[in-house]
């Protein structure tokens, strides 16, 4: 447990800043997350993703990670999933 020195309050172990440091961590070592381009803000234990991602999984993976952190008590996934869209190599004519 631990106590601040000036007030003697107990200090809540998974603060806003503990938790933004551990999901920043948790980020950084998945690489399906893609720590980079995923940003977790936390506010009254609840993160926010948000970021642009390529793929859905990315997504997904990146708030699954952020939900396994002790005091988290939930997730708003904002991130966004851009579209990939391979060109066609071969371009059909319409017809006239």
């Amino acid at each position: 447990m631990a106590v601040d020195d000036k007030s003697g309050a107990v200090l809540d172990q998974h603060d806003d800043n503990s938790i933004a440091r551990a999901a920043a961590e948790v980020l950084r070592w998945d690489p399906r997350a893609t720590e980079q381009r995923v940003q977790a803000n936390v506010k009254h234990a609840w993160v926010t993703l948000s970021g642009l991602v390529d793929w859905q999984y990315q997504k997904n993976n990146a708030a699954a990670d952020v939900l396994q952190i002790a005091g988290v008590v939930g997730v708003n996934n904002e991130t966004v999933v851009r579209s990939v869209i391979a060109p066609s190599r071969s371009r059909r004519r319409l017809p006239r």
